[in-house]
């Protein structure tokens, strides 16, 4: 099982849910553990770098760093 911490909650993963939720060659496999996570409670993942979750599964928002 992995965690991801979302505003100081971890949410749980399990392999399966990883995937579920897309072929690990879309990217690191912390990226689709993160976009595993956020498809899996019906969240959108926030990033500064979208381009790293091409995802279709997912809602992506760009939240630029700094701004």
């Amino acid at each position: 099982m992995y965690a991801v911490v979302d505003g100081g909650v971890a949410l749980p993963v399990e392999e399966d849910q990883i995937d579920e939720s897309g072929d690990t060659s879309v990217g690191p496999v912390d990226d689709v553990v993160i976009a595993a996570s956020a498809q899996h409670v019906g969240a959108r993942l926030a990033t500064g770098n979208p381009s790293d979750f091409p995802m279709d599964e997912i809602t992506v928002e760009h939240w630029p760093v700094g701004a």
